[in-house]
């Protein structure tokens, strides 16, 4: 019904899990909370509560905050409905706009990825506008009509100008819960390994064309 896709728009904004603050009486390390574990491989530092905290905000502890955080829920989405794996590219913009309070990663972000299958697919995130109604979205543009589907449901605008055709979604099935029953039963859970593996990458390419500030390429070294 929806036609050939060539363009897929993603936009998760407000989320309140990237200006997460600081509970009161924990700037001090409680004596109890083994930092050094926290930290694993990562340099030694002192108690960061903010770090602790707000971790989506350091990109040590979040791969980029905002995109691989967010964007790695509704890029999956995509290239499932889609049958995509990889990108050929990725551009990026973005910056720390309004909360410079020590955090590294960006509080607004914009990627652009192309596909192969002469298709874009683009993300945008802010924590500057946190109403949290119409926040998040993910948005098939196709030949014959356009798809916005995310957990709330989903609507169809088909392109003769037919009434949307209409769906509330279901409960969310619990993802550790499919994980577990999986390491016991040894079946794939419903996001194999290769999937994941793609749907993370698509955030790394567009994570590098922000730290790099310039287009970033495919490396035939990511495939699987």
């Amino acid at each position: 019904m929806i036609g050939p896709v060539h363009l897929v728009r993603t936009w998760w904004n407000a989320n309140g899990g990237y200006l997460t603050p600081v509970p009161p009486g924990m700037e001090q390390k409680p004596p109890g909370l083994d930092w050094e574990m926290v930290l694993g491989w990562l340099p030694k530092r002192p108690w960061n509560p903010k770090m602790y905290f707000n971790r989506f905000a350091y990109w040590e502890f979040s791969t980029g905050g905002q995109t691989g955080g967010l964007f790695v829920h509704m890029v999956d989405v995509v290239h499932w409905y889609l049958g995509l794996t990889r990108p050929l590219s990725a551009v990026a913009l973005g910056g720390i706009y309004q909360y410079d309070d020590g955090r590294d990663t960006a509080d607004n972000i914009n990627f652009i990825l192309d596909y192969p299958q002469k298709l874009n697919v683009t993300f945008e995130a802010t924590i500057t506008d946190m109403i949290p109604r119409e926040s998040a979205d993910i948005v098939f543009f196709g030949e014959k009509g356009r798809l916005n589907i995310f957990r709330y449901g989903y609507r169809f605008l088909p392109k003769d100008g037919g009434e949307p055709i209409v769906s509330k979604g279901g409960p969310e099935p619990a993802h550790m819960a499919n994980f577990l029953d999986c390491v016991r039963s040894r079946k794939q859970p419903n996001a194999n390994a290769v999937d994941g593996h793609y749907g993370a990458m698509a955030c790394h390419i567009g994570n590098l064309a922000y730290q790099q500030k310039q287009r970033v390429t495919w490396d035939p070294r990511w495939d699987v």
